[in-house]
């Protein structure tokens, strides 16, 4: 019978959280994000610093595109269906600080949840689509929220 000293820890150490460099690399400075996107890069930071590190080390790869445009955030896959795609539009710039935070927050849930993953075979019907997507934000709202993110008051503009 083995002593207690010699049985190995069935519990996992937790990985260490990315650093802010590592995150920067990763979803920021190899993808394209203007310079100009001040308030956009500060939420971008917020969501590093508050998102749990199990999540931030699990996203798949993904490229930020914060350029022009007149949605506050989108994700889509491109390639073979295992990159996501995640726009931050400049909106977000004019946007309240905590409207950009919840915003990228949001946005990458539906990363997480891998909304971003090509349908299998037969594309679904339009209005399958349609209620799939309403279902998709529901849940990115809710994991936005369980990671402890608050949705701001007012309309949605997604």
């Amino acid at each position: 019978m083995k002593s207690p000293k010699n049985r190995k820890s069935t519990k996992r150490k937790p990985s260490r959280k990315p650093s802010w460099a590592e995150f920067r690399h990763r979803f920021i400075d190899c993808t394209w994000f203007d310079r100009d996107r001040v308030k956009t890069f500060r939420a971008m930071r917020e969501f590093w610093k508050r998102a749990p590190a199990e999540v931030l080390r699990k996203l798949p790869a993904v490229s930020v595109v914060a350029p022009s445009g007149y949605l506050l955030g989108a994700v889509t896959s491109f390639g073979r269906g295992d990159r996501a795609f995640l726009y931050l539009a400049p909106q977000l710039e004019k946007a309240s600080q905590a409207e950009a935070i919840w915003t990228v927050a949001h946005e990458f849930s539906h990363v997480a949840l891998r909304h971003h993953a090509p349908y299998k075979g037969r594309l679904p019907s339009l209005s399958t689509l349609r209620a799939h997507a309403r279902a998709d934000e529901k849940a990115a709202d809710a994991l936005a929220t369980e990671w402890g993110f608050v949705r701001p008051k007012g309309p949605r503009r997604q």
